[in-house]
């Protein structure tokens, strides 16, 4: 992504993690220590202008998963998490089916 004359580019995936720190913030229980620092949770690091551009994709970002119907890999974490958290026949009717979940990967999800 070029910036214009004289800036340094920055490559999408160094806009990939701040976009994903914008989702709402009762969504993600994001500790409130780090609003405004660079260093964010997970070791990413966010300067002022990463922030900025992640600001300005975001919206378009949540505009095209939209309008294609679609959800990322964060969503549907975060989805599954709030269905299981405010559902309660869907939490019992999961627990009765499944005593253990193994989830591999982990890492895999920030």
């Amino acid at each position: 992504m070029g910036l214009g004359r004289g800036q340094a580019d920055i490559r999408p995936i160094t806009i990939l993690n701040p976009v994903g720190r914008l989702k709402p913030d009762d969504a993600m229980e994001v500790d409130s220590r780090f609003d405004g620092q660079d260093e964010q949770p997970g070791g990413v690091k966010m300067t002022t202008k990463v922030r900025k551009i992640a600001e300005d994709v975001y919206p378009l970002y949540r505009k095209a998963l939209l309008s294609q119907n679609s959800v990322d890999f964060d969503a549907l974490i975060l989805y599954t998490r709030e269905i299981l958290k405010t559902n309660e026949d869907v939490r019992e009717r999961m627990s009765k089916r499944w005593t253990h979940i193994l989830v591999d990967e982990l890492q895999d999800t920030s």
